[in-house]
């Protein structure tokens, strides 16, 4: 007894000492390409276990390539598994590769140290190329397939199939492709032959694991009804790019909101005013002949302030290398006391309150700097502010000063009637209803794409989309409207501007009366760009610093009002400075075509 034990031991241990293994022993596959278009497929499976095992995992691939290049879903509908006496099998469906396979998870019974077979049918409705005239093989119905998958975890020892067409069809063109994904070698490994129905090929060599096979076989059209005609292929394309029209319709209905919210009223005429409309200041003048609140109109205020008293501009010229290289700086002293800011426009006292929040003590008053600099003696009302600030010293600084002030000028013009909703949020409305088609473009494209959904274009999609987003952007720059009192002030502000644009005129000249109107209208000219204008007409007649400017060299309007003008232009781009971060026939394949997958154990 003992005996028999011992040599029951010495057999089981080769076995015990052999790792669980599957190997598929052959894989027939009979494509069967009906009248309707449709492909039957057979797959018969010999699968050889080695150990305990449960079954097969088959999975199919749903990835399918037009003729026209573009990736859809291919529409499969299983038929039946069966062992290899038509027994059926239990087997379980789940969806894999999000979405774009479907796993058969098969219970084989005996599945341990044995041979077992696997019959799979299925069949797939849209598995057909159709080829027309002017593509590169011409007119043609085509079967790619990915007979075995390449991504079976197990080698294949043998590997075969039969491709049957409809009856008459004959193979006008094929090719057998062997080894991993994207081998292009056609016939390596492979033989074919072209049979009274259509093709039979098989391997010449066991394939690993992750290789595969792949068949193409091509013939003349007219055997298969679900064949479009160019004439139904051409409207399918069209229905495809549907999308194109979306432009048309951003357009339309773009066109339809500026006609009942965008337009200004009907514009009167424009006559000549020598002086701003109602009491406005630059920055709300500037920002209500564009609708926008820009740099240019803001940094207006200062020379504005400084007309008024509030802010005294100190300009200074440092000699470099000997006096070939020379830099200039520009001071703001503070005139007046806080207290009296209240005085102000809510929008200057935020001007103020950003430029002297970083300013330092002064060596001397305005007055005591002032009079040195012009050895005329101090400004009779000019108060001690005792605070400076360098323009330099406002670099990435200011700039967070500007959204209240932008905030006070626009609530300004709404709260005097000009504009019943701010323009610049009104344009941001806009501006960003066409980010969001933008994203949606994009978006929806990739969705398209992924769903391979073929009722579409995605490259359509996205162009619409793209196209109706400018549309939509470009109206949001005449989206802002005025009340009928904005439209006036705004005719009323242009004819402001014409007359400082055309001061030297003859016309105009005769309204030049005094050094002190070209100062208080100054920051005006500056706001419109026209100060150069505004400059010549004051040439002969303002000879005199202003009280509120210290400087050297000899003083002319022109020369001034373009040190001014610098000034503005250096301020601007200054102000708005913010810190920067960064940081730092034959073309196929083997796994191509259609169908594929692989399988595993379990």
């Amino acid at each position: 007894m003992r005996l028999i034990l011992l040599l029951l031991l010495a057999l089981a241990a080769p076995a015990a000492g052999q790792e669980p293994s599957i190997r598929v022993r052959d894989f027939d596959a009979l494509l069967v390409v009906t009248q309707d278009g449709t492909l039957d497929v057979t797959e018969r499976l010999t699968l050889g276990f080695t150990g305990q095992w449960n079954g097969v995992n088959r999975d199919l691939s749903l990835r399918h390539k037009t003729a026209e290049g573009r990736t859809a879903a291919l529409d499969v509908e299983i038929g039946s598994v069966t062992d290899g006496d038509g027994k059926p099998l239990r087997v379980e469906e789940e969806r894999i590769d999000d979405g774009w396979g479907r796993r058969l998870k098969i219970w084989v019974p005996g599945a341990r140290d044995a041979e077992r077979r696997v019959v799979i049918r299925y069949r797939v409705a849209n598995a057909i190329r159709f080829f027309y005239e002017g593509s590169e093989p011409g007119p043609m119905d085509e079967l790619y397939w990915n007979v075995t998958g390449n991504a079976w975890d197990m080698p294949v020892d043998r590997a075969r199939g039969r491709v049957v067409l409809p009856r008459g069809a004959r193979p006008r063109q094929h090719a057998v492709y062997t080894g991993a994904a994207g081998t292009t070698l056609a016939a390596s490994n492979a033989e074919s032959r072209v049979t009274e129905r259509g093709l039979e090929f098989a391997v010449t060599r066991p394939l690993e694991s992750y290789e595969g096979v792949t068949v193409a076989a091509g013939w003349a059209p007219g055997f298969v009804a679900s064949r479009p005609s160019e004439r139904e292929r051409g409207v399918r394309e069209m229905v495809r790019l549907w999308p194109l029209a979306l432009p048309l319709l951003a357009f339309g209905l773009s066109f339809r909101a500026w006609r009942r919210r965008g337009r200004d009223p009907e514009e009167e005429s424009i006559v000549v005013r020598y002086e701003p409309p109602l009491g406005m200041s630059p920055t709300e003048l500037g920002t209500l002949i564009d609708h926008e609140a820009q740099m240019r109109d803001i940094t207006a205020t200062l020379v504005d302030l400084a007309v008024r008293g509030y802010v005294g501009i100190e300009e200074r010229t440092e000699e470099k290398l000997m006096g070939l290289l020379s830099s200039t700086e520009f001071t703001f002293h503070r005139r007046r006391p806080r207290e009296d800011w209240g005085a102000l426009a809510q929008h200057e006292q935020l001007y103020l309150q950003g430029l002297f929040q970083h300013a330092t003590t002064a060596e001397a008053s305005w007055d005591e700097l002032r009079a040195v600099a012009h050895a005329s003696g101090p400004a009779p009302e000019a108060a001690r502010g005792g605070e400076q600030v360098a323009l330099s010293a406002l670099t990435d600084k200011f700039y967070t000063a500007l959204p209240e002030i932008r905030d006070a000028v626009y609530e300004s013009l709404v709260t005097r009637g000009f504009y019943l909703r701010r323009p610049d949020q009104v344009r941001t409305r806009w501006m960003f209803l066409a980010g969001a088609l933008l994203v949606a473009g994009a978006a929806g494209a990739g969705w398209v794409e992924g769903l391979a959904w073929d009722g579409v274009s995605p490259v359509a999609l996205a162009a619409g989309m793209i196209a109706s987003a400018v549309i939509v952007f470009i109206f949001s720059r005449v989206m802002p409207a005025r009340t009928p009192a904005g439209a006036r002030a705004r005719e009323a502000a242009l004819g402001f501007r014409e007359f400082l644009g055309r001061v030297e005129s003859e016309r105009y000249r005769r309204m030049v009366t005094s050094p002190e109107m070209f100062e208080r209208y100054l920051p005006h000219a500056m706001a419109f760009g026209v100060e150069d204008r505004w400059a010549h007409a004051f040439e002969e007649i303002y000879r005199e610093p202003p009280r509120w400017y210290s400087g050297s060299g000899q003083f002319r309007a022109t020369d001034f009002s373009s040190r001014m003008s610098h000034m503005s232009s250096t301020a601007g781009s200054t102000m708005s400075s913010s810190p920067s971060s960064s940081g730092s026939g034959g073309g196929g394949s083997s796994g191509g075509g259609s169908g594929g997958g692989g399988g595993s154990g379990f």
